[in-house]
C-alpha cells in the first residue's frame, strides 16, 4: 500500500496548529489582563471583529425573515382585527353624522310651526322619485292626521338647502310643494320643481310679483314680472298670498321659494321679465316635511 506523504504532512500540520491554538488559549485564560499573551489576544480579537460583523449582517436578515414567516399567521390575524375595528369606527361615525343631521332637521321643523296660525303636521318622507317627468314624494301621514289635497308642504331652516346655495336666504319655512293625493295613512306631494307646479311669488327686495313654475331638474322659472323691475342675484323669492273673486291662493305669504340666480332675456315684444330661481330646498335630500292644514292659504 502506498501512502501519500503530502496528505500525511497536511494532517500533521493541522494537528500541530490545533494543539498550539489550544495551548495559547489555555495560557491566555490563566493570564491576567496584563499577561504576555493578552496583547496578542486583543490584536486577534480586533482582526476578527470585521469578519464577525460581516457574518452578522448577512445572517441577521435571514433570521428575521424566517422569524417573520413563523409569526405570519399571528400578524394576519392582527391586521384583520384592525380592519374590522376601523370598519366599525367608520360605521359609528356615519351613524353619528346621520343622527346629528336628523336632529338638526327636526329642530328646524319645530322652529317653523309658530310661523303659521294654522295647524302644522310633521311627517317623515317614506319615498321619493321621478317618473314620466313628474317630481313627487310620499309622506307617512294621511287623512287620519287631517291632511287633505292642495295643502302646502314646507320644510324648515337651511337643512334642506342644496350645497352651494346662495347665502342670504331668510330663515324659516321653505317651500317643498303641495299635497296631490291622500290615503288614510300616506300622502303624495307634488314638488315645486315639477313642471305642472305653479305658485304666486314676490321678490324679497322690491316686492315685485310674478309666478314661479317648476322646470324639472335645475332652476325654477319666475315669469309675469314687469320688464322694468330691478333684479339682483341672490335676492330671495317668497310665496305671495292672493285673493281673486273671493278665492284665496293655496299658499300663505313669506315661504321661501329660493333665490334669484340670473335674469333671462325676454322674447321680442314680451313685456315680462323672466328670472331663474335657485330652489332653497334640495328636493332629493328631504327626510322630514311639514304640512300646513289649510286649503285656502290660511
Amino acid at each position: 500500500m502506498v501512502i501519500n506523504p503530502r496528505g500525511r504532512s497536511t494532517r500533521v500540520l493541522v494537528f500541530v496548529l490545533v494543539a498550539v491554538s489550544m495551548g495559547v488559549i489555555s495560557l491566555d485564560y490563566r493570564q491576567p489582563q496584563s499577561g504576555p499573551l493578552s496583547g496578542i489576544g486583543r490584536v486577534m480579537s480586533g482582526a476578527m471583529a470585521p469578519l464577525q460583523r460581516a457574518v452578522t449582517d448577512v445572517t441577521r436578515p435571514v433570521g428575521n425573515f424566517f422569524t417573520g414567516l413563523a409569526h405570519l399567521p399571528t400578524n394576519q390575524q392582527t391586521i384583520d382585527q384592525l380592519r374590522s375595528q376601523l370598519a366599525d369606527a367608520k360605521a359609528i361615525a356615519l351613524s353619528v353624522a346621520a343622527l346629528k343631521r336628523e336632529l338638526q332637521q327636526l329642530q328646524q321643523q319645530a322652529a317653523v310651526v309658530d310661523q303659521f296660525s294654522s295647524t302644522v303636521v310633521q311627517a317623515d318622507v317614506i319615498a321619493n322619485g321621478v317618473s314620466n317627468d313628474q317630481w313627487t314624494l310620499t309622506i307617512g301621514k294621511g287623512s287620519t292626521s287631517g291632511i287633505a289635497v292642495d295643502m302646502p308642504v314646507i320644510t324648515g331652516g337651511p337643512a334642506g338647502a342644496p350645497a352651494g346655495a346662495p347665502t342670504g336666504i331668510p330663515t324659516g319655512a321653505r317651500l317643498v310643494g303641495k299635497i296631490i293625493s291622500v290615503t288614510p295613512t300616506t300622502a303624495d306631494v307634488q314638488l315645486a320643481n315639477d313642471r305642472d307646479f305653479g305658485v304666486a311669488a314676490q321678490l324679497g327686495s322690491t316686492g315685485a310679483t310674478g309666478q314661479v313654475q317648476g322646470q324639472g331638474s335645475g332652476d325654477l322659472l319666475m315669469n309675469l314680472v314687469d320688464l322694468g323691475t330691478v333684479v339682483q342675484a341672490g335676492d330671495p323669492v317668497l310665496t305671495k298670498r292672493y285673493v281673486i273673486n273671493g278665492q284665496a291662493g293655496l299658499f300663505p305669504s313669506g315661504i321661501v321659494i329660493g333665490t334669484v340666480s340670473r335674469t333671462l332675456p325676454p322674447e321680442t315684444g314680451d313685456p315680462n321679465l323672466f328670472i331663474a330661481v335657485a330652489p332653497a330646498v334640495d328636493f332629493s335630500n328631504l327626510d322630514y316635511v311639514a304640512v300646513i292644514e289649510t286649503g285656502s292659504g290660511g
